[in-house]
């Protein structure tokens, strides 16, 4: 119940209107080629509280997530831990930036797992996959911001799973995966994309990333910053890079520039 009403708390906050990822050159060359944003599942996060979870269920479901932040003004730490300043771009989207795997019911749009995609992929051919072997569970996270709640009782680990009544009977608690980080997290201001899969069985492969396909309108919306040590060889590629597939982006210099030294 305490963990129900936390969530329930956090998910009735007024939600930001644009959310901000801290990224490479390279990772933005991806993203504009492809039309798709990378999520990574829980084992390649940096807390290793998420990337270590150990659950009751055998077959667990498989959770990927997407990291953002609402703070606007630039942040020195996140521009030093997820870039190499160098190459390193600030993204900036409106909030819901994917296309829906929803029908107008709410529910998920018909399809399955594609492996060599790495995504869902709605109505496939039932010779290329079986659409029983996997499916997407709460289909509405992917586009709804989820708000991080940073607490030190609960941590990532506890609130995983729990024994239910019944003999041998195990809930997962998908609603509360990889909404907890300890209050050390605190300054990313983190809101997530979260995609969860569920298998028939847990020795159906899935990829360790899952990559979403953006919606034409927010690759049209989107705002770049450079880092404060953006290289000359980098403004080359990255105006390219911007001409090559013209969706009218724009950049943006540092607010920083000039005015800091991070080795």
């Amino acid at each position: 119940e305490k963990i129900n009403a936390l969530i329930y708390e956090a998910d009735h906050e007024e939600p930001p209107e644009r959310l901000f990822q801290y990224t490479s050159l390279g990772v933005l060359s991806l993203i504009l080629q492809n039309k798709t944003i990378r999520f990574n599942s829980l084992e390649n996060l940096d807390d290793l509280e998420e990337s270590s979870l150990q659950f009751c269920d055998d077959n667990p479901p498989v959770t990927y997530v997407s990291c953002w932040t609402s703070i606007v003004e630039e942040s020195i730490p996140m521009w030093k831990l997820y870039t190499q300043m160098t190459d390193g771009i600030r993204i900036e989207l409106p909030i819901g930036p994917f296309k829906d795997p929803r029908t107008q019911n709410g529910n998920c749009v018909p399809g399955s797992y594609d492996y060599r995609a790495a995504k869902w992929i709605p109505v496939l051919p039932p010779s290329r996959v079986d659409p029983e072997l996997v499916y997407m569970a709460q289909p509405y996270s992917l586009n709804h911001p989820n708000r991080v709640i940073y607490r030190d009782d609960l941590t990532a680990s506890e609130i995983v799973a729990s024994e239910a009544s019944g003999q041998n009977a195990v809930v997962t608690h998908n609603g509360a995966i990889a909404r907890f980080k300890r209050n050390n997290w605190d300054f990313q201001q983190e809101f997530r994309y979260i995609v969860i899969l569920q298998r028939a069985r847990n020795n159906i492969p899935l990829k360790p990333y899952y990559d979403a396909d953006l919606d034409d309108a927010a690759i049209s919306n989107m705002k770049i910053i450079v880092s404060s040590m953006f290289s000359d060889s980098n403004y080359l590629l990255l105006d390219a890079l911007l001409k090559k597939y013209d969706y009218g982006i724009k950049f943006n210099e540092s607010d920083l520039k000039g005015k800091i030294k991070l080795k």
